[in-house]
Order: C-alpha cells, then sequence, then structure tokens
C-alpha cells in the first residue's frame, strides 16, 4: 500500500509504527529469480544483515521462509513454535502473481465498490491453479464484500458462497474462507454463526486483518463496542494503511460514547491519509449531539450528492429541510413528504437512516430498506428508531433478540418479556 508513495525509510517506519524495516527488490529473467534483502534499523540506519538469493522461480517461498529465518537471527527473535515454515500456496506462478495484484488493490480499499477490480484477478488465479485455496478464499470474501453494490446482488451472494465452499474443500484451515463465511452467514442473518466463522477465521491465522475487521463490523452490528473497537485496533495493528477500519473505528467510539477518542482518530484520518473526509453517518451524529446544525446540514447535503441525481439546490433544500425536522417536529409533515416523493420517483438514498429518523417514520424506513442497517441505528442520534415497532419487528425478525439473549444486548437496550425489547 505504501509502494508507489516514494517514501523515505523513516517515513515507512513511522508509517507503519515499527522500527526496522526489510527492504529488498526481485529481479526475474525466465524461470529463474533474484531477490535481494536488507535489514534496516531505523533509528540508527544501521544495515543488520543483508542477502542475495539467486533461485528458480518456483522456489520463492522456501526464500520467503529463509529470510524470516534470518531476520530473526538478526534481532535475536524467539520463534513461537521455534520454526517458520511456509508451503507454497500455489505452484503456478503467474496464478501467484494475480492473486498478489487483488490482495494489494483488496487492502488498499477505500470502500466496497474499490474491490470490486479484484474480482477478476482473483478469477484468473484459480482459473490457472483450480486448487489454489488462497486464491478461492479472497474471491469469496470480494463478491461477498461488493454484493450490496453489485448489480446483481444474489448472483454475487451465490459466487460468494460457492467459492467459499471451495476454499474449504481444498484446505478446511484457510482462515480467509471462514472470515468469508462469516459475511455470507451474516447475510443469511445467522449472527451467531458468522461471529463463530470469525472466530475459527483469527483461530486460524491471527494475524488475518480482514478477518479481524470483519470481526469488528459484527460487534458492531450487534451493540457490543467494546469487542467492536479492540478488534478494529487489532486490525489497524496489523496493517495501518486500510483506512476502512479508522472509518469503521471511529463509527463504533461513537456508538459507545467515546467522544474524545474518536476525534483523535478522526485528526488521525485527516493526517495519515490524503483523501478528503468520508461522508459520514458517524460525524453526523458527533454534530447533532453539538447542536452544530450547520455542519449537520453539510454532511447530510454530501451524503444526497454522493447517492443520487437531484440538483444542487434540491439538494441544499432537503439537507436543511430533513435537519430542521429533527430539531422540530412542526417541519417533520413536509419533510416526510419530499421524502415519499423522492421515493415515488426513484432516487436512490442508499442505505442513509438519517431522512427517516428526521420524520421519525419507522414504517417508511422498513418499508425501502430490506436490511436494517443496526450500525446505523445504534447511534445516538438514530436510536429514537428502536423503539418504533415497525423497526424492532424487523430487528427482531432478523434475529437480532435470539442473539442478544444468547450472548448480550447493546448497552442502551433491553429484553421487554421474551419476545420484545426496549432501548433507552
Amino acid at each position: 500500500a505504501l509502494r508507489d508513495k516514494n517514501l523515505l525509510v523513516p517515513d515507512i517506519a513511522a508509517e507503519l509504527n515499527v522500527n526496522y524495516i526489510v527492504e529488498g527488490s526481485i529481479r526475474t529473467a525466465g524461470n529463474n529469480v533474484r531477490v535481494t534483502a536488507q535489514l534496516i534499523e531505523v533509528d540508527s540506519d544501521n544495515h543488520l544483515w543483508s542477502d542475495i538469493y539467486d533461485r528458480e522461480l518456483t522456489d520463492i517461498f522456501a526464500i520467503q521462509s529463509e529470510i524470516s529465518l534470518a531476520i530473526t537471527e538478526a534481532l535475536r527473535i524467539e520463534l513461537v513454535g521455534g520454526e517458520i515454515t511456509r508451503e507454497a500456496p500455489t505452484e503456478n506462478m503467474e496464478a501467484y502473481d494475480y492473486y498478489l495484484q487483488g490482495r494489494k488493490i483488496f487492502l488498499s480499499r477505500n470502500n466496497r465498490r474499490d474491490s470490486i477490480a479484484t474480482i477478476e484477478l482473483f478469477e484468473r488465479a484459480v482459473a490457472l491453479d483450480p486448487a489454489f485455496a488462497e486464491g478461492w478464499a479472497n474471491l469469496a470474501a470480494v463478491n461477498a464484500l461488493v454484493s450490496g453494490v453489485s448489480e446483481n446482488e444474489e448472483l454475487s451472494r451465490k459466487r460468494s458462497r460457492e467459492a467459499v465452499y471451495r476454499a474449504i474443500s481444498i484446505d478446511p484451515n484457510q482462515s480467509q474462507a471462514w472470515a468469508a463465511r462469516g459475511v455470507t452467514e451474516a447475510q443469511n442473518n445467522d449472527l451467531l454463526y458468522s461471529e463463530l466463522s470469525f472466530l475459527r477465521a483469527i483461530e486460524l491465522d491471527p494475524n488475518n486483518e480482514t478477518a479481524w475487521s470483519w470481526l469488528g463490523g459484527h460487534y458492531r452490528q450487534v451493540g457490543n463496542f467494546v469487542k467492536s473497537i479492540e478488534a478494529y485496533e487489532r486490525a489497524i495493528e496489523l496493517e495501518p494503511t486500510t483506512i476502512l477500519n479508522y472509518w469503521f473505528l471511529r463509527g463504533s467510539m461513537i456508538s459507545n460514547g467515546d467522544y474524545e477518542k474518536a476525534e483523535i482518530v478522526t485528526q488521525l484520518i485527516e493526517d495519515k491519509f490524503d483523501i478528503g473526509e468520508r461522508t459520514s453517518t458517524s460525524i453526523l451524529s458527533v454534530a447533532i449531539i453539538n447542536n452544530d446544525l450547520e455542519t449537520a446540514r453539510e454532511i447530510v447535503a454530501r451524503a444526497l450528492s454522493n447517492r443520487t441525481q437531484l440538483t444542487e439546490q434540491q439538494i441544499l433544500i432537503r439537507a436543511d429541510l430533513y435537519v430542521n425536522a429533527y430539531f422540530d417536529p412542526s417541519f417533520r409533515a413536509e419533510a416526510r413528504t419530499i421524502l415519499e416523493q423522492d421515493i415515488h420517483n426513484g432516487i436512490d438514498l442508499g442505505s442513509d437512516v438519517f431522512p427517516y429518523v428526521a420524520v421519525q417514520d419507522g414504517e417508511l424506513y422498513t418499508a425501502n430498506n430490506r436490511a436494517v442497517r443496526t450500525r446505523q441505528l445504534f447511534l445516538p442520534y438514530a436510536r429514537t428508531m428502536l423503539n418504533q415497532k415497525a423497526v424492532r419487528e424487523r430487528i427482531i425478525e432478523l434475529g437480532y433478540l435470539d442473539y442478544w439473549k444468547i450472548n448480550q444486548f447493546p448497552p442502551f437496550c433491553r429484553a421487554k418479556g421474551e419476545d420484545d425489547f426496549e432501548c433507552d
């Protein structure tokens, strides 16, 4: 993710929060490869170790293991388990190259649409080697991830399930396959088995950033914000260049009431990543808590401009009206009329919950959103929707109440009798 940024070694170390950097190069000629590697201590700029490896291209995984062993020897690190082994995931180097290209894009994604480009790369990898379990696992992960933004959601989900089972049938201990299975189970509303799948993925590979990130998303979705924060922080520790994890961490912190920590993460995002601010329901929540109507209007307007074909003037009118309706019930009838007209005219509101919260209409929300996004409803400004009958019924239908009764409720919700719940 840092390869194209032309950074110096100290800058890279600061980005990754590490004390040592391995620098190297790979050159190929026909079926031969030359790998050069050197270990640098950042503070002193000392080169602690270096070596050159001339091998056949098929020995690349053996070289990885030798370099890892040499580094641990140079740093006098005691290896957990006593040895490093890296079984080649595929003997087809062309398939592996496509796989690496896909992984690079996947880990540096800014949103789900960015991952669509990796589907073809992983498909090429498994076409070249149908026994490439990691290729199938990542193909499953990407299809699961992009299903909500693909032209054919059901087809993407079907392909994800097929790739999951293909990967696990080849290698039952494939961590990424279990992570993808967690997503497919969540899409089937099996929250408990989804959680168990993510935990199994992490058990198989504690350094699987994707599994930690998706586990954080699961805990955020069910309202366990403490565990969600822990999972996202671990994902960031493993892959500090994936911006999505910072956004999601901030959302969990806001839902948990950790506003000062969320502000620190916001500043970190602005300092670390050279991109514009994301349209964020999390930041909207902070603006509303602070009664910052101007910022709230700006965020709502950005959300509408990203997801609709409205004119700029129409967007500004709606943003102003929805924010006013949230704070002043006398605006709600007018806001509801506009919202209903937009829905009738096929204006795409995406998954944004705020217009429905502004008019306090749970029936309208559930009628036009097949998937109730609890991570948005758990934000402080939206929690009033949780006590609307239509929303509660949909949440119960999707299996959340059954999950909460076995595990734990969100900190602001509790059971109400045997078959219902209520929230503050």
